[in-house]
């Protein structure tokens, strides 16, 4: 009875000492006898059936030549990307993600001042200002005189005095601001009478203090007496300041009281300092 290749399968004529198959030396028994099953050293693990060898060839057919592993058709695997390409895929979109949420915030927070503030301050009743604080105050109003600038000017006064001051007008039929305007230029020809051309006038706080209850209630009532404005006079502050107005030809300087009240929520010039 022919044998068979061990390795491969391959039918082995009697007294050949290699596979002619796979090359796989034979060695020649008398009477091969059966193999005993080894012990297990589980006794209760499955029996593992030999496998079929589905390669081996038929009895008779000529024997195959060994041959090498072909591995013309394995693909490569593609390139790992580098490192610095990885690295810019995952930052930037972070980075314009960023940069738009900052770009939408400033967007949105200029609307919001914009809506806070009104806008471009076309009702003349709200061109004051409720940012300024006391000493504010008096440096714009330096500035006003200085430039004669009727909008800066319309800041300083009260919501109640601004429209005091428009029903005057409209009684005389002259528009506010163009009264306010006259005011103005006349104060700055006194001015440059005095110091000469191109004048300029600055103020140095020398000391502030608070003013009294009883000094509240006088500028509330000389709102009603002379506007007939019923306000919120809440706090007071009296400065003493030495003012200087520099021209081309001279200075003068000038030690003055200097109110200012704080008149339904916003700070403004006192009645007297109109």
């Amino acid at each position: 009875m022919p044998a068979f290749c061990p390795n491969c399968g391959t039918s082995i004529p009697d007294g050949t000492a290699f596979c002619p198959g796979c090359g796989t030396k034979i060695e020649q028994q008398a009477a091969p006898e059966a193999p005993k099953p080894a012990a297990s050293a589980n006794p209760f693990a499955p029996k593992q059936p030999a496998p079929a060898n589905p390669f081996a060839p038929q009895q008779g057919a000529a024997a195959p030549k060994p041959s090498q592993p072909d591995f013309s058709s394995y693909q490569q695997p593609s390139a790992v990307p580098a490192a610095n390409n990885v690295v810019a895929g995952t930052r930037k979109v972070p980075v314009l993600t960023i940069f738009l949420v900052i770009l939408l915030l400033g967007a949105i927070g200029w609307g919001v001042y914009l809506i806070v503030s009104g806008g471009s301050g076309s009702s003349k009743s709200s061109k004051s200002e409720k940012g300024m604080d006391a000493e504010d105050i008096v440096t714009n109003y330096c500035k006003a005189m200085t430039d004669a600038d009727v909008e800066l000017y319309n800041k300083l006064l009260s919501d109640a005095m601004y429209d005091g001051l428009a029903e005057d007008a409209e009684k005389n039929d002259m528009d506010v601001d163009d009264a306010i305007s006259d005011q103005l230029k006349k104060a700055g020809k006194g001015f440059t009478s005095s110091v000469g051309d191109n004048f300029e006038m600055t103020a140095e706080i020398l000391k502030s203090e608070e003013l009294s209850e009883s000094k509240l209630k006088a500028e509330k009532k000389r709102y009603k007496n002379n506007i007939d404005a019923d306000v919120e006079v809440e706090e007071g502050v009296n400065f003493q300041v030495e003012f200087k107005v520099t021209g081309d030809d001279d200075e003068i300087t000038r030690k003055s009281s200097f109110e200012v009240y704080k008149i339904d929520g916003k700070w403004c010039l006192g009645f007297n300092n109109l």
